[in-house]
Protein backbone atom coordinates (compact mmCIF):
# COMPACT_ATOMS: atom_id res chain seq x y z
CA UNK A 1 0.00 0.00 0.00
CA UNK A 2 2.60 2.36 0.76
CA UNK A 3 4.24 1.51 -2.47
CA UNK A 4 1.08 2.91 -4.12
CA UNK A 5 1.32 6.05 -2.26
CA UNK A 6 5.33 6.27 -3.06
CA UNK A 7 4.59 5.71 -6.53
CA UNK A 8 1.22 7.83 -7.21
CA UNK A 9 2.92 10.83 -4.79
CA UNK A 10 5.98 10.77 -7.24
CA UNK A 11 3.93 11.14 -10.33
CA UNK A 12 1.49 13.66 -8.85
CA UNK A 13 5.28 16.01 -7.73
CA UNK A 14 5.78 15.85 -11.66
CA UNK A 15 2.56 16.92 -12.84
CA UNK A 16 2.68 19.65 -10.64
CA UNK A 17 6.19 20.69 -11.38
CA UNK A 18 5.09 20.65 -15.14
CA UNK A 19 2.28 22.02 -14.69
CA UNK A 20 1.69 26.13 -14.77
CA UNK A 21 -1.91 25.30 -13.48
CA UNK A 22 -3.54 22.07 -12.37
CA UNK A 23 -6.34 21.49 -15.08
CA UNK A 24 -9.34 20.24 -14.58
CA UNK A 25 -9.72 16.99 -17.03
CA UNK A 26 -5.79 15.95 -15.69
CA UNK A 27 -7.06 16.72 -12.32
CA UNK A 28 -9.45 14.01 -12.39
CA UNK A 29 -7.12 11.47 -13.87
CA UNK A 30 -4.66 12.12 -11.57
CA UNK A 31 -7.42 11.60 -8.52
CA UNK A 32 -8.62 8.03 -9.17
CA UNK A 33 -5.42 6.32 -8.31
CA UNK A 34 -5.13 8.28 -4.57
CA UNK A 35 -8.74 7.95 -4.41
CA UNK A 36 -8.27 3.81 -4.94
CA UNK A 37 -5.56 4.03 -1.98
CA UNK A 38 -8.17 5.79 0.07
CA UNK A 39 -10.69 3.13 -0.53
CA UNK A 40 -8.31 0.03 -0.08
CA UNK A 41 -6.49 1.13 3.09
CA UNK A 42 -6.98 -0.33 6.41
CA UNK A 43 -8.28 1.41 8.70
CA UNK A 44 -6.25 2.49 11.80
CA UNK A 45 -7.36 2.18 15.31
CA UNK A 46 -8.34 6.10 15.51
CA UNK A 47 -11.05 5.45 11.88
CA UNK A 48 -11.89 2.33 13.45
CA UNK A 49 -13.43 4.28 16.53
CA UNK A 50 -15.05 6.75 14.60
CA UNK A 51 -16.92 4.15 12.17
CA UNK A 52 -18.08 2.66 15.47
CA UNK A 53 -19.09 6.11 16.07
CA UNK A 54 -20.94 6.55 13.44
CA UNK A 55 -23.01 3.44 13.43
CA UNK A 56 -24.31 4.84 17.00
CA UNK A 57 -25.67 8.22 15.64
CA UNK A 58 -22.76 9.94 17.70
CA UNK A 59 -23.83 11.69 21.13
CA UNK A 60 -20.90 12.01 24.06
CA UNK A 61 -18.34 14.12 22.03
CA UNK A 62 -18.24 17.56 20.99
CA UNK A 63 -22.08 19.06 20.22
CA UNK A 64 -21.28 20.43 16.76
CA UNK A 65 -19.41 16.75 15.90
CA UNK A 66 -22.28 14.93 17.54
CA UNK A 67 -25.01 16.59 15.56
CA UNK A 68 -23.32 16.50 12.47
CA UNK A 69 -23.07 12.92 12.85
CA UNK A 70 -26.41 12.38 13.76
CA UNK A 71 -27.94 14.13 10.86
CA UNK A 72 -25.97 12.10 8.78
CA UNK A 73 -26.58 9.20 10.08
CA UNK A 74 -30.19 10.13 9.55
CA UNK A 75 -29.95 10.79 6.04
CA UNK A 76 -27.65 7.83 5.45
CA UNK A 77 -28.87 5.04 6.88
CA UNK A 78 -26.44 4.57 9.97
CA UNK A 79 -23.59 3.07 6.70
CA UNK A 80 -20.20 4.35 8.80
CA UNK A 81 -18.62 3.88 5.26
CA UNK A 82 -21.19 6.61 3.97
CA UNK A 83 -21.41 8.96 6.57
CA UNK A 84 -17.52 9.06 7.11
CA UNK A 85 -17.49 9.60 2.79
CA UNK A 86 -20.20 12.04 3.20
CA UNK A 87 -18.08 14.10 6.36
CA UNK A 88 -14.91 14.06 4.37
CA UNK A 89 -17.12 15.40 0.87
CA UNK A 90 -18.22 18.51 3.70
CA UNK A 91 -14.83 18.99 4.04
CA UNK A 92 -13.46 19.49 1.06
CA UNK A 93 -15.87 21.69 0.55
CA UNK A 94 -14.53 23.85 3.19
CA UNK A 95 -10.93 23.40 2.26
CA UNK A 96 -12.69 24.99 -0.97
CA UNK A 97 -14.28 27.52 0.00
CA UNK A 98 -10.77 28.84 2.31
CA UNK A 99 -8.40 28.60 -0.73
CA UNK A 100 -11.33 30.86 -2.59
CA UNK A 101 -11.05 33.39 -0.40
CA UNK A 102 -7.32 33.20 -0.32
CA UNK A 103 -7.09 32.88 -4.30
CA UNK A 104 -9.75 33.14 -6.36
CA UNK A 105 -9.64 36.18 -8.97
CA UNK A 106 -12.90 38.04 -9.66
CA UNK A 107 -12.36 38.05 -13.57
CA UNK A 108 -11.68 34.45 -13.98
CA UNK A 109 -14.39 33.06 -16.14
CA UNK A 110 -14.05 29.06 -15.00
CA UNK A 111 -16.82 27.74 -12.73
CA UNK A 112 -17.05 26.76 -9.54
CA UNK A 113 -17.22 23.31 -10.54
CA UNK A 114 -13.85 23.73 -12.73
CA UNK A 115 -11.89 25.22 -9.60
CA UNK A 116 -13.31 22.88 -7.05
CA UNK A 117 -12.02 19.32 -8.85
CA UNK A 118 -8.26 20.76 -8.62
CA UNK A 119 -8.51 21.05 -4.97
CA UNK A 120 -10.16 18.09 -4.01
CA UNK A 121 -7.15 16.74 -5.53
CA UNK A 122 -4.46 18.46 -3.78
CA UNK A 123 -6.25 18.10 -0.80
CA UNK A 124 -6.38 14.37 -1.65
CA UNK A 125 -2.09 14.38 -1.69
CA UNK A 126 -1.61 15.98 1.11
CA UNK A 127 -0.96 14.71 4.50
CA UNK A 128 -2.89 16.92 5.93
CA UNK A 129 -6.48 15.39 3.99
CA UNK A 130 -4.59 11.63 5.31
CA UNK A 131 -4.10 12.52 8.64
CA UNK A 132 -7.81 14.00 9.11
CA UNK A 133 -9.33 11.39 7.10
CA UNK A 134 -8.40 8.46 9.19
CA UNK A 135 -6.48 9.94 13.18
CA UNK A 136 -7.27 13.23 13.64
CA UNK A 137 -11.21 13.44 11.60
CA UNK A 138 -12.41 15.87 14.31
CA UNK A 139 -9.46 18.13 14.61
CA UNK A 140 -8.71 18.88 11.25
CA UNK A 141 -12.53 19.93 10.60
CA UNK A 142 -12.56 22.11 13.42
CA UNK A 143 -9.58 23.66 12.72
CA UNK A 144 -10.56 24.35 9.02
CA UNK A 145 -13.72 26.10 10.07
CA UNK A 146 -11.75 28.44 12.57
CA UNK A 147 -9.52 29.53 9.84
CA UNK A 148 -12.51 30.28 7.77
CA UNK A 149 -13.02 32.42 10.78
CA UNK A 150 -9.47 33.51 10.80
CA UNK A 151 -9.94 35.28 7.50
CA UNK A 152 -12.89 37.02 7.94
CA UNK A 153 -11.46 38.75 11.44
CA UNK A 154 -8.58 40.10 8.92
CA UNK A 155 -11.19 41.44 6.80
CA UNK A 156 -12.71 43.32 10.07
CA UNK A 157 -16.19 40.95 9.55
CA UNK A 158 -16.08 40.29 12.91
CA UNK A 159 -19.58 38.77 13.73
CA UNK A 160 -18.89 36.31 11.00
CA UNK A 161 -15.63 35.49 12.56
CA UNK A 162 -16.82 34.69 16.31
CA UNK A 163 -19.45 33.02 14.61
CA UNK A 164 -16.93 30.42 12.81
CA UNK A 165 -14.61 30.67 15.56
CA UNK A 166 -17.49 29.25 18.45
CA UNK A 167 -18.65 26.71 15.76
CA UNK A 168 -15.07 25.62 15.66
CA UNK A 169 -15.02 24.77 19.01
CA UNK A 170 -18.19 23.05 19.37
CA UNK A 171 -16.54 20.12 16.81
CA UNK A 172 -13.05 19.62 18.93
CA UNK A 173 -12.52 21.90 21.62
CA UNK A 174 -8.71 22.29 21.31
CA UNK A 175 -9.25 24.35 18.33
CA UNK A 176 -8.89 27.39 20.85
CA UNK A 177 -5.67 26.53 21.12
CA UNK A 178 -4.90 28.16 17.57
CA UNK A 179 -7.09 31.66 18.35
CA UNK A 180 -3.86 33.34 19.95
CA UNK A 181 -2.25 33.13 16.86
CA UNK A 182 -4.89 34.31 14.62
CA UNK A 183 -5.19 37.64 16.88
CA UNK A 184 -1.20 37.99 16.84
CA UNK A 185 -1.26 38.14 13.10
CA UNK A 186 -4.58 40.76 13.56
CA UNK A 187 -2.60 42.69 15.76
CA UNK A 188 1.00 42.92 14.28
CA UNK A 189 0.30 41.87 11.12
CA UNK A 190 3.16 44.20 9.57
CA UNK A 191 5.64 42.72 11.79
CA UNK A 192 8.41 40.35 11.28
CA UNK A 193 11.01 39.50 14.26
CA UNK A 194 8.47 40.66 16.62
CA UNK A 195 5.76 38.35 15.70
CA UNK A 196 8.01 35.36 16.49
CA UNK A 197 9.16 35.85 19.48
CA UNK A 198 5.50 36.82 21.00
CA UNK A 199 4.31 33.72 19.21
CA UNK A 200 7.03 31.62 21.09
CA UNK A 201 5.70 33.68 24.65
CA UNK A 202 2.32 32.77 23.65
CA UNK A 203 3.32 29.07 23.60
CA UNK A 204 5.21 29.24 27.00
CA UNK A 205 2.49 31.06 28.58
CA UNK A 206 -0.06 27.95 27.23
CA UNK A 207 2.81 25.70 28.57
CA UNK A 208 2.72 27.37 31.77
CA UNK A 209 -1.19 27.49 31.74
CA UNK A 210 -1.13 23.83 31.59
CA UNK A 211 1.32 22.59 34.34
CA UNK A 212 -0.37 25.06 36.44
CA UNK A 213 -3.92 24.97 36.39
CA UNK A 214 -4.91 21.87 34.64
CA UNK A 215 -1.60 19.56 35.35
CA UNK A 216 -4.06 16.70 36.41
CA UNK A 217 -6.58 16.70 33.65
CA UNK A 218 -6.28 13.38 32.27
CA UNK A 219 -5.50 15.05 28.37
CA UNK A 220 -2.91 17.03 29.71
CA UNK A 221 -1.48 14.11 31.34
CA UNK A 222 -2.15 11.58 28.35
CA UNK A 223 -0.20 14.10 25.79
CA UNK A 224 2.28 16.49 27.99
CA UNK A 225 3.46 13.40 30.53
CA UNK A 226 3.32 9.79 28.93
CA UNK A 227 6.36 8.71 26.64
CA UNK A 228 5.10 7.92 23.51
CA UNK A 229 7.24 5.09 21.40
CA UNK A 230 10.90 6.05 21.35
CA UNK A 231 12.33 9.83 21.82
CA UNK A 232 14.50 9.19 19.22
CA UNK A 233 11.60 8.23 16.39
CA UNK A 234 10.30 11.94 18.42
CA UNK A 235 13.48 14.14 17.45
CA UNK A 236 13.26 12.71 13.93
CA UNK A 237 9.83 13.59 13.27
CA UNK A 238 11.03 17.41 14.77
CA UNK A 239 13.71 16.92 12.54
CA UNK A 240 11.70 16.29 8.78
CA UNK A 241 8.98 18.59 10.08
CA UNK A 242 11.57 21.72 10.92
CA UNK A 243 13.52 20.84 7.49
CA UNK A 244 10.34 21.12 5.65
CA UNK A 245 8.89 24.08 7.09
CA UNK A 246 11.74 26.39 6.86
CA UNK A 247 13.17 24.84 3.67
CA UNK A 248 10.30 25.17 1.41
CA UNK A 249 9.72 28.69 2.73
CA UNK A 250 13.01 30.05 1.93
CA UNK A 251 12.19 28.84 -1.97
CA UNK A 252 8.50 30.35 -1.68
CA UNK A 253 10.04 33.81 -0.71
CA UNK A 254 11.91 33.50 -3.33
CA UNK A 255 9.05 33.33 -6.04
CA UNK A 256 7.40 35.40 -7.79
CA UNK A 257 4.20 34.79 -6.21
CA UNK A 258 5.60 36.20 -2.67
CA UNK A 259 4.47 39.25 -3.79
CA UNK A 260 0.79 38.24 -3.08
CA UNK A 261 0.04 39.52 0.49
CA UNK A 262 -2.20 36.14 1.07
CA UNK A 263 1.27 34.00 0.01
CA UNK A 264 2.93 36.55 2.41
CA UNK A 265 0.34 35.27 5.12
CA UNK A 266 0.41 31.70 4.52
CA UNK A 267 4.56 31.60 5.04
CA UNK A 268 4.06 33.90 8.06
CA UNK A 269 1.54 31.54 9.61
CA UNK A 270 3.46 28.59 9.60
CA UNK A 271 6.59 29.75 11.29
CA UNK A 272 4.39 31.47 13.80
CA UNK A 273 3.08 28.02 14.35
CA UNK A 274 6.98 26.66 14.51
CA UNK A 275 7.95 29.41 17.67
CA UNK A 276 4.33 28.47 18.86
CA UNK A 277 5.18 24.93 19.30
CA UNK A 278 9.26 25.42 20.06
CA UNK A 279 8.19 24.89 23.86
CA UNK A 280 6.83 21.09 23.35
CA UNK A 281 10.11 20.70 21.27
CA UNK A 282 12.32 21.77 24.60
CA UNK A 283 10.57 19.80 26.85
CA UNK A 284 10.24 17.09 24.77
CA UNK A 285 6.76 16.51 24.46
CA UNK A 286 6.68 15.41 21.12
CA UNK A 287 3.71 13.71 20.96
CA UNK A 288 1.94 17.06 22.03
CA UNK A 289 4.05 18.90 19.98
CA UNK A 290 2.74 16.73 16.61
CA UNK A 291 -0.76 17.17 17.54
CA UNK A 292 -0.56 20.91 17.63
CA UNK A 293 1.77 21.71 14.44
CA UNK A 294 0.30 18.92 12.45
CA UNK A 295 -2.12 21.73 10.89
CA UNK A 296 0.70 23.45 9.30
CA UNK A 297 0.20 20.84 6.43
CA UNK A 298 -3.37 22.44 5.89
CA UNK A 299 -1.12 25.57 5.11
CA UNK A 300 0.96 23.59 2.73
CA UNK A 301 -2.57 22.34 0.98
CA UNK A 302 -3.33 25.94 0.30
CA UNK A 303 -0.16 26.52 -0.73
CA UNK A 304 -0.60 23.39 -3.09
CA UNK A 305 -3.89 24.71 -4.19
CA UNK A 306 -2.34 28.10 -5.15
CA UNK A 307 -2.05 25.93 -8.44
CA UNK A 308 -5.69 25.14 -8.98
CA UNK A 309 -6.38 28.92 -9.51
CA UNK A 310 -3.38 30.80 -11.32
CA UNK A 311 -0.70 29.94 -13.24
CA UNK A 312 2.46 30.21 -11.72
CA UNK A 313 6.35 30.14 -11.84
CA UNK A 314 8.32 27.02 -12.38
CA UNK A 315 10.12 27.39 -8.89
CA UNK A 316 6.75 28.07 -6.90
CA UNK A 317 5.68 24.79 -8.45
CA UNK A 318 9.19 23.24 -7.54
CA UNK A 319 8.35 24.01 -3.71
CA UNK A 320 4.96 22.30 -3.89
CA UNK A 321 6.40 19.37 -5.69
CA UNK A 322 9.31 19.06 -2.78
CA UNK A 323 5.80 19.27 -0.39
CA UNK A 324 4.50 16.08 -2.34
CA UNK A 325 7.31 14.51 -2.54
CA UNK A 326 8.21 14.88 0.92
CA UNK A 327 4.52 13.76 1.89
CA UNK A 328 5.46 10.32 -0.27
CA UNK A 329 8.22 9.43 2.22
CA UNK A 330 6.65 9.96 5.98
CA UNK A 331 6.87 7.89 8.59
CA UNK A 332 3.59 8.82 9.33
CA UNK A 333 2.06 8.12 5.86
CA UNK A 334 3.62 4.61 6.53
CA UNK A 335 2.28 3.82 9.98
CA UNK A 336 -1.37 5.36 8.56
CA UNK A 337 -1.12 3.16 5.05
CA UNK A 338 -0.56 0.34 6.99
CA UNK A 339 -3.28 0.18 9.81
CA UNK A 340 -0.45 1.23 12.49
CA UNK A 341 -0.97 5.01 12.97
Amino acid sequence: MFFLWFIFHVFFAFVIFFKKRLAYFLSIFVFLPIALVYLIKKPTYDLTFYYDYFAHGGGYLDPGFSYTILILSKMLASSPFLIHIAYQFISMILIYITAKKLFFDESLKKTNLYLLIPVIVCSSYTLFYLLGSQNNVRQYFAFIISFIGFLYLLNDQKIKSFLFFALSITFHSATILYFPLYILIKIFKNQKTIIYLISFLGGLSIYLILVTFLINHPGVQVYLFYEYGETRSGILKVILITLSIFVTNYIFKSCNEFKSENIKLLLKYRIMLFFYTLIFILIQAYELWTRIIFVFYFIDLLLISHIAFKNTSQKYRFSCALLILSYAIAPNAKNILSGAG
